[in-house]
């Protein structure tokens, strides 16, 4: 007889569920870190689930069932409370729930990616790592090895997750990355999500000691598909990809994902003009991070962010200038957990990001100061970019065209859009086309008869 399920003493159902996973834990004599390696999970995981604060889904319940071998007791008690079918299966994002977008139909057509030209050797790259335990550094099967390697993963995913596909699936996923940045995300949004479903089949099937790996790969996948989505102006898809790999994150306890999420999803709000959801999710991620600066760098930069969608011109100056002072007081630890923030890189983000605050505040109150700060704070960012680099090169000089728009020097404005203007009109990125539209507004509606303009409001004329 179990000890906990006769009389439940008032308990809910999550708790007498965490209260019988730990009896049979103990008694198959078992931490909660080593039941964690059996499932590829963390052992903070566990711990919710044995106290009720989270509760695993009814496939991964079943696997329990066999590790403990308790002879199905658990997944009986699952059923029977009610806790099957509800929030709980889609906890981990691979019940139930919301479907992810896209499909696996097109897993073997990444193509791109197993180009010998581009494809690593080692890990990390990019500054992606390997997410298996062990030493820092690891070798990548040769394209042609990996292409094969792949093309059977695709083939059968739960059956073929040992650890040369977990670099494989790492490496594409860096180069995917790298594309994106340099070359824009025309047509890898398919294959990258075709990818994410098969690492999602891997983990509903016998992940075994590699799952941890697997939930920090589809993750990684997830943030970049959302990116992708966003790019293409598919925010609903970009917040389910979002959601889903916010669960993942949280599962694998990977802080810097858990908080690239938040960051992301508080851009989502922001460009659908939500300053109030975009200043929520920013004000969440210091708990993603207890006492690391850059959770902290991050959050006041993104609240300003929001604060300027709300047109408060207070907050945003404030927020500018706490993210400004976090940045300087990295750690080397804060160095380590969020690379792109350190040197130069860091620079940039937090330089556009700050001058996108500063411009749209300044927009919206007509604030000189801040239009001289925003275009201050772009041209710094801009001056950083590599040329080759180009989403970002057009995206920041069409943001410094509006700064100078806001300070009132239209001329100045076109001579810096005109060059990229071109580029801007072809780019298939919606932030992109976000900031032109939002330029060619601001000229319209302040000098609609100047003929110097005419290349950047009417560029089919020229």
């Amino acid at each position: 007889m179990d000890p906990i399920t006769d009389d439940a003493g008032g308990m809910t159902a999550q708790a007498r569920f965490g209260a019988l996973l730990k009896h049979w834990r103990r008694r198959a004599g078992m931490s909660q870190t080593r039941l964690a390696a059996e499932l590829g999970y963390h052992n903070s995981v566990i711990s919710r689930w044995e106290t009720g604060a989270r509760q695993p889904p009814l496939d991964l319940v079943q696997r329990i069932d066999t590790v403990l071998a308790t002879g199905g007791r658990l997944a009986q008690l699952y059923t029977e409370t009610g806790l099957s079918g509800g929030a709980a299966d889609g906890l981990s994002g691979l019940g139930s729930g919301m479907p992810l977008p896209g499909g696996p139909e097109a897993a073997a057509g990444a193509v791109a990616a197993w180009d010998r030209a581009e494809w690593p050797a080692r890990l990390p790259y990019h500054g992606i790592e390997c997410p298996l335990p062990g030493p820092h550094g690891c070798t990548v099967p040769p394209a042609g090895q990996a292409a094969a390697m792949y093309a059977m993963f695709t083939a059968d995913p739960a059956a073929s997750a040992h650890n040369d596909i977990i670099h494989v699936l790492t490496a594409q996923l860096a180069v995917y990355t790298r594309f994106t940045e340099e070359q824009g995300p025309a047509g890898l949004h398919t294959p990258v999500e075709a990818a994410l479903h098969k690492i999602v089949g891997a983990l509903r099937g016998a992940a075994g000691p590699n799952g941890r790996a697997l939930l920090h790969l589809a993750a990684g996948y997830a943030s970049l598909a959302g990116q992708l989505r966003t790019f293409r102006g598919q925010h609903a898809a970009a917040m389910t990809l979002y959601d889903k790999g916010l669960q993942w994150a949280t599962l694998c306890d990977d802080t810097s994902l858990r908080a690239t999420f938040l960051c992301d999803m508080s851009s989502l709000a922001r460009l659908e003009h939500d300053g109030v959801s975009a200043v929520t999710y920013a004000q969440a991620l210091p708990a993603v991070g207890a006492s690391r600066v850059w959770t902290s760098a991050l959050s006041h930069l993104y609240q300003a962010r929001g604060y300027a969608v709300l047109g408060d011109l207070h907050e945003t100056t404030r927020h500018v200038a706490h993210a400004r002072d976090r940045l300087h007081h990295l750690t080397a630890q804060d160095e380590h957990e969020a690379f792109w923030m350190a040197g130069t890189r860091g620079r940039v983000l937090f330089e556009a990001g700050i001058g996108a605050a500063l411009r749209d505040v300044a927009a919206a109150t007509a604030d000189h100061s801040a239009a001289h700060a925003a275009r201050a704070a772009t041209e710094d960012s801009l001056a950083f970019v590599p040329v080759h680099v180009r989403p970002a090169t057009v995206l920041l000089a069409l943001r410094l065209a509006d700064c100078y728009a806001c300070v009132g020097q239209p001329e100045a404005a076109a001579a810096i859009a005109t060059p990229v203007l071109a580029e801007a009109m072809t780019t298939p990125m919606a932030t992109v086309s976000h900031e032109l539209r939002g330029l060619r507004r601001r000229l319209a509606a302040r000098w609609p008869n100047l003929t110097s303009l005419t290349d950047v409001l009417e560029p089919d004329r020229s």
